[in-house]
């Protein structure tokens, strides 16, 4: 049936408003260093690219889809001569527009489509307003492949019919989705149980797309123990346990007020879910509530609260509080001053979120850590690889991907060695497995110096490091190694900056 046109007029309206949000999203990103996550993980796909081993030429404590899906990048700065941020951005913004085509497909299925040109200003603004300065992250990644997927579930509780073909591209995209990261396999799990309620145990397993999702994770599994087998190895998976969570966890209290604003908008969807919307809509709204429950539930067990963390859970409220929204043609007709405002108050708060997000292109922490790095490199402009002791990434990235040095480490920073100083502060005492672990980053830095020979290695000796609870001294620490000092003795200090000590190697070093 041919669109009226005001309707008409509305979506070009509704795609001019898209499109003004993406370039002012892009601009704000292009003009911003990356996000020091995302620039390390497009350093490790550059080096596996290169032929380095991951899980040991490359240390990251990630599973290693993320670096996979990233290699489109490096292939397409090779092609076009650009550089890797640029391509990064282009790749994501180009994989993003599709996905959120296919979630205006997904919309007819859930009787949206009449709101059509609102839903695309909306999964714009979700897709690229919304992470802000994460843009790029695993859980922004992660939520633009398996929405789509929620979608679909939630027009199974309605007892839809879905293209066997489109189930399957859904259900795929979406399994790639929830693999990039294994807490976001709570999602499936969880819509599955709801999908129960409505469906019954018969047409719970007809469906083809959660087969779709177990293939895909079981692929996934095989994969790394065939291609990545030394994410097995007990430098990744035994020593990470035992002081990951010691490095970065937070207290309860701490999580709690971090994830505030995921609280109140999810409180805010339930509450509208049952106040005003339309009977016929609240399974539907249930689906995308019990998706926010889950990664919030994904996001107390990772123990940080990190916003980047939240997106996922944010977006899946956002969208259930618009669906709670009654259309024109909703079939009631009852309104109270309650149901007047609660979706004045859920429209001003979702806003007032993305007014901050629009604000947050641009980390304050991060700058403060680039800046002063680029200060120092731009004084050394003679030198290739650089090595930087510290115990947090953001020293050494995106430095890297901005700046296009070689980056002579295995590590993006030597978070182990903050790890097992912290477990020790924990426990008053040191254990045969942190002595061990401390033993391998002595090793493992000791021969990265003697194999990649870096030109700089700049040294944090500020007081209060990251992720540390008591003053730490790199150089101090590992000079116990013997191999290390003789390693260390090749370097000279040439002076001290922004709390960096900075040593070159000497031009007669032992090779």
């Amino acid at each position: 049936m041919p669109a009226t046109e005001n309707t008409r007029q509305k979506l070009i309206l509704a795609l001019v408003l898209c499109g003004l949000v993406a370039a002012f999203s892009l601009f704000q990103l292009f003009t911003n260093p990356l996000n020091y996550d995302v620039s390390w993980l497009v350093h490790a796909s550059s080096e596996l690219r290169a032929g380095k081993t991951l899980y040991k030429d490359v240390m990251e404590i990630n599973p290693p889809l993320i670096i996979w899906l990233q290699l489109p990048v490096i292939f397409l700065a090779e092609i076009l001569g650009l550089s890797l941020k640029s391509a990064f951005y282009i790749y994501v913004a180009l994989a993003l527009a599709i996905l959120i085509l296919l979630c205006g497909k997904m919309l007819k299925y859930i009787n949206e489509q009449e709101r059509l040109p609102i839903w695309f200003v909306l999964l714009v603004g979700l897709f690229f307003l919304l992470p802000g300065w994460n843009f790029g992250q695993r859980e922004h990644i992660g939520l633009a492949l398996s929405l789509p997927y929620v979608f679909l579930i939630a027009a199974r509780t309605s007892g839809t019919a879905i293209p066997v073909g489109l189930a399957l591209l859904v259900g795929l995209l979406g399994g790639i989705g929830f693999a990039i990261k294994p807490y976001f396999l709570i999602i499936p799990f969880g819509l599955e149980i709801y999908l129960l309620f409505h469906v019954g145990l018969k047409k719970l397993f007809s469906r083809i797309e959660p087969y779709m999702v177990g293939l895909v994770a079981s692929l996934y599994l095989l994969s790394i123990w065939v291609l990545t087998p030394h994410y097995f190895s007990k430098e990744m998976l035994t020593y990470a346990t035992e002081i990951y969570s010691a490095t970065f966890n937070a207290p309860w209290h701490v999580l709690i007020g971090k994830t505030m604003s995921s609280i109140l908008l999810m409180l805010l969807a339930l509450l509208m879910a049952f106040i005003c919307a339309p009977q016929e809509k609240r399974h539907i709204i249930g689906t995308f509530i019990v998706a926010a429950m889950a990664i919030y539930f994904s996001v107390i067990l990772q123990g940080k609260g990190w916003y980047s963390h939240q997106i996922f859970g944010v977006s899946f409220a956002m969208i259930a509080i618009y669906l709670a929204i009654p259309s024109g043609k909703s079939s009631e007709k009852e309104t109270s001053p309650l149901k007047v405002a609660l979706p004045i108050v859920a429209v001003f708060y979702m806003a007032f979120c993305f007014f901050q997000s629009s604000k947050s292109f641009s980390n304050t922490k991060q700058i403060s850590f680039y800046d002063p790095m680029l200060e120092i490199i731009q004084t050394e402009p003679d030198i290739d690889g650089l090595f930087i002791m510290s115990t947090d990434l953001l020293y050494g990235f995106p430095l890297i991907t901005e700046t296009g040095k070689n980056w002579t480490s295995r590590f993006g920073a030597l978070s182990y060695s903050a790890g097992v100083q912290t477990r020790r502060h924990e426990l008053g005492t040191s254990t045969p497995l942190l002595d061990e672990i401390e033993l391998y980053m002595w090793d493992a830095v000791t021969n990265d110096l003697n194999e990649r020979k870096p030109d700089l290695v700049l040294v944090d000796i500020s007081r209060n490091k990251n992720f540390m609870r008591a003053p730490y001294d790199f150089v101090a620490d590992y000079s116990q190694y013997a191999p290390f000092k003789e390693a260390w003795s090749n370097y000279v200090k040439t002076g001290t900056k922004n709390d960096m000590d900075i040593f070159r190697r000497r031009a007669n070093a032992i090779e």
